[in-house]
């Protein structure tokens, strides 16, 4: 489903033919599957957080409107 979907380019829907599965399904489950695959590739070291965030600890809070920045390349 996640190489359907990230790496094919296929949509939800195009995914939930081929898999054989409802679009409701598929759907419900992306984030889920794509979550512990994200969890599985930490633990195994496939990813290291350090390098991934320089080192900087995440911010706490939530973001308020106005506080946040995009960053563009023109």
């Amino acid at each position: 489903m996640v190489a359907l979907i990230v790496f094919m380019d296929y949509t939800f829907e195009e995914a939930a033919a081929k898999l054989g599965y409802s679009e409701k399904q598929v759907r419900r489950n992306f984030p889920r599957i794509l979550d512990r695959l994200t969890r599985e590739c930490f633990a195994r070291e496939f990813f290291n957080l350090e390098m991934l965030t320089g080192n900087q600890k995440k911010p706490m809070g939530r973001a308020r409107p106005g506080t946040i920045e995009a960053n563009a390349v023109v």
